[in-house]
């Protein structure tokens, strides 16, 4: 790489006032609309079970019901605890000591996956943890270089347009991804569509506690504008390497597939045409509306879990994560291509 080829951003000179990503949080006009569409899908819940129910009063049903219940607000609150400390855990052995270890000075450590270089141009990492930083979508090759973007953005959780648009999918992908890739595992010992419905709704309802090792990761990436260039003096962005990666593109693909799957085996037991494709188009089209009715009852308890996350937790994960990163790692503006003579990076 050619030396200083653009323009760097020397350590002293950071912008130490756009340096900290903000967290702008909602009004209690905010508080009060999300709270209300959660009581909103809680209600929604409760109908749908009772419909599907139908006559049935019997102890089973009656206990699936109040496990639903229960398991929808202790889930959000149980939630939040595993999100702040198994996703600040996992964030760390991810991203911090990934890219720390990338970064070590030439000469200090001994060189990667059983291969020792002369000019020691590749790192050493376990082989866990390059399959794992892969998965995630890490490029780990000699020529990238990581840096910080100089300055950093804010998010307004007040907007709920701008929670749907940066937030909402990662979330409810990730969620309905292991959900339903859960209840389809159990599936086969499902014979009563009402007991599959609501088998389904608790494992739904359990997964922000599911993918506190996913989502809040994810999220913790993108906020912390972690970036790298390589020798074609190409910029790119890791969150959305991290977007495009095999983990992100698995559950984001299940969550569709798996909760097609689902639902088709338990329309199969609730169709009886005599005509084949009569019975084909009528499970589809029930299997199209449960997996589209499950994420519309699930989007309450997401939106309100998502929301007290970013409130309370964010802000604090993303900046100290960027604080240990700015000691490893230079930071500069989106232009500037980072030298090969950076103390930083060699």
């Amino acid at each position: 790489m050619e030396k200083d080829l653009e323009y760097m951003i020397p350590l002293k000179e950071r912008d130490t006032k756009n340096f900290f990503f903000k967290v702008t949080k909602p009004s209690k006009k905010v508080w009060i609309i999300t709270v209300a569409i959660f009581l909103g899908c809680y209600v929604a819940w409760f109908l749908s079970i009772l419909f599907l129910s139908g006559a049935n009063s019997t102890t089973q049903y009656r206990l699936i019901t109040i496990l639903v219940v229960i398991t929808s607000i202790v889930s959000p609150l149980f939630g939040l605890f595993l999100w702040k400390w198994v996703g600040g855990w996992v964030s760390k052995k991810l991203i911090y000591e990934t890219l720390k270890t990338k970064h070590e000075k030439r000469g200090e450590i001994r060189e990667t996956l059983g291969k020792l270089k002369k000019d020691r141009e590749y790192h050493k990492f376990s082989f866990s943890r390059f399959s794992i930083a892969l998965l995630f979508g890490f490029d780990l090759t000699p020529d990238s270089k990581y840096y910080l973007e100089e300055k950093t953005h804010s998010i307004d959780i007040g907007s709920f347009k701008s929670f749907v648009g940066t937030r909402l999918y990662d979330i409810i992908s990730a969620s309905l991804g292991v959900g339903f890739l859960i209840a389809t595992i159990v599936k086969s010992a499902i014979s009563d569509p009402f007991i599959g419905f609501t088998t389904g709704a608790l494992v739904l309802l359990f997964a922000p506690i599911l993918i506190c090792w996913l989502t809040p990761v994810v999220w913790t990436i993108r906020d912390a504008q972690i970036k790298y260039i390589k020798t074609n003096n190409r910029n790119y962005e890791l969150a959305d390497k991290v977007r495009r990666s095999l983990v992100s593109i698995f559950f984001g693909i299940s969550a569709w597939l798996a909760g097609f799957s689902f639902f088709i085996n338990l329309a199969e037991k609730m169709t009886s045409f005599d005509d084949k494709f009569a019975a084909k188009v009528a499970i589809f089209f029930i299997a199209f509306a449960g997996v589209l009715i499950v994420t519309i009852l699930a989007f309450g308890t997401l939106y309100l879990f998502g929301m007290l996350y970013l409130n309370f937790f964010h802000e604090k994960r993303v900046n100290d994560l960027r604080g240990e990163l700015s000691e490893i790692l230079p930071y500069a503006q989106t232009n500037a291509i980072v030298s090969e003579e950076s103390e930083h990076l060699i």
